[in-house]
């Protein structure tokens, strides 16, 4: 009987989540059931209860699972009434939940008579509820966890379903169209008590000045707040991400994991190990024997590190191996982004932008554009993929005419950039970067700024640039 060796192993994030599955099903090796609900349930906590509702509504959708019309859902108190379409909607504080969970229901899913009759008297004199923020609701951990509720619900497939499978379903199910996020509650506009497949009202149907808008509108913009958090702290860059939305009701997007470097597809190994550095005290000065030099190209950079080199110029970066400081002129790119940034909704309809928060001058690193580095065989299927629901993210290493072995593409792992708009006359180019490889097929792709941006501009490339 032969013996199989097992090493301690750890799964910081979700990207590593799907790594391990992928890895045990190249061996041939399953997950025992209480590995795989462990694994499915993390998966949930790492994307979060607006995206798991969205997950597993298409279970429902396919008919894997229901939810139950049987779940005792009491209501606490009534806190607000407006009137849609005709109809009357109630603003409900569940018992045992925090008022994060409340939620507009039509009058005719409500079973409490007497709730009714209170808040009617209570609104007749004039007054109304302040939404109040029990104990129990500034807890830590809360009495009842969105999360787990849907992790519950999973229990039909919880041994079969893994978490490649999960993620899986977030890809479009109708060519052209885009998943739309309704807000943090997937229930918008129908009972808690029928199953998820029944019809809700579009957001655009609602008038923003009802207080049903507004209600939304909090949710959303509490879901936006806690992504941004999340982005913050995986984020390794100098500077700061902000999220806003002063436009509509998106969210959170779907299907993207923010990411700070190359990601490797399958069977791509990107070299990280440089054979020789330079052997500079002073590279500025010594611009003659450092590694630009070696590498038959120009110093890229003045001294105080903004760009001195028309576009088009390789830039090659002090490595790793490299005796200068981490202060060294020639380290630009690889110290990350330090201008802070907005990720904001556009109202033009172009959705996601990113716009500066600092000024920046002509010639300054803003951005590396990272993602998942694929085969130009793998790219090109994504192509037909990416062309078929009108957008795409693949952006071709092909530094050297004729030869384009690899792609980046960053439409599900990805950084900021991922959200930048095209522009024709854009205020950002693009620049090839080689720091800890010399490989020809495998640059960085470094985004400078074009001209001065002043602050709160709208960052913008060329999808076109090569």
């Amino acid at each position: 009987m032969g013996i199989i060796e097992i090493f301690e192993s750890r799964v910081p994030c979700l990207s590593d989540i799907l790594d391990l599955q992928r890895t045990c099903q190249k061996q041939e090796l399953k997950f025992s059931p209480d590995t795989n609900r462990y694994l499915l349930y993390l998966t949930l906590k790492k994307v979060g209860p607006f995206v798991a509702q969205k997950l597993v509504s298409k279970l429902v959708e396919k008919g894997e699972i229901k939810w139950d019309d049987d779940d005792n859902w009491e209501v606490e108190r009534i806190l607000d009434h407006v009137e849609e379409e005709g109809k009357d909607f109630y603003l409900i504080k569940w018992k045992g939940w925090s008022n994060a969970y409340n939620s507009w229901e039509p009058k005719d899913n409500l079973s409490c008579e007497d709730l009714l009759v209170e808040f009617k008297e209570f609104q007749a004199k004039g007054r109304k509820r302040r939404i109040v923020d029990s104990e129990d609701d500034l807890a830590p951990n809360p009495k009842r966890n969105r999360v787990d509720e849907i992790f519950h619900k999973l229990a039909p497939v919880r041994d079969t379903l893994s978490p490649i499978g999960l993620m899986s379903l977030s890809s479009p199910t109708k060519k052209g169209k885009r998943p739309v996020y309704r807000g943090i509650n997937g229930n918008y506009g129908e009972s808690r008590f029928i199953p998820r497949r029944a019809a809700a009202p579009g957001m655009k149907q609602l008038n923003p000045r009802s207080k049903f808008y507004k209600q939304k509108r909090i949710e959303v913009q509490r879901a936006l707040k806690d992504w941004e958090r999340h982005l913050n702290g995986i984020n390794t860059d100098p500077a700061g991400i902000v999220v806003e939305n002063l436009v509509d009701l998106e969210g959170p997007p779907e299907n993207f994991v923010y990411i700070n470097d190359y990601r490797s597809g399958e069977g791509i190994t990107i070299p990280d190990d440089p054979i020789v550095g330079c052997e500079c005290e002073d590279c500025h000065s010594s611009q003659k024997t450092c590694c630009p030099s070696q590498c038959g190209s120009m110093f890229a950079y003045y001294k105080k590190k903004r760009l001195r080199v028309m576009r088009g110029t390789p830039i090659y970066e002090c490595n790793k191996r490299c005796k200068c400081g981490s202060e060294c002129p020639n380290r630009v790119v690889q110290k990350g982004r330090k201008f802070k940034v907005c990720l904001f909704r556009t109202a033009n309809g172009r959705g996601w932008g990113v716009k500066t928060l600092q000024k920046i001058k002509e010639g300054s690193f803003v951005i590396e554009y990272v993602g998942e580095v694929i085969t130009d065989k793998e790219a090109e299927r994504r192509g037909k993929q990416y062309d078929a629901v009108g957008r795409t993210y693949l952006f071709d290493l092909d530094y050297n005419p004729g030869d384009c072995p690899f792609t980046v593409d960053a439409g599900y792992y990805g950084n900021v950039s991922h959200f930048i708009n095209h522009s024709c006359d854009p205020n950002l180019e693009v620049f090839a970067v080689w720091i800890n490889t010399l490989d020809p097929r495998l640059p960085r792709i470094a985004l400078f700024s074009k001209r001065d941006i002043e602050k709160g501009e709208e960052l913008t490339f060329d999808y076109m640039m090569t």
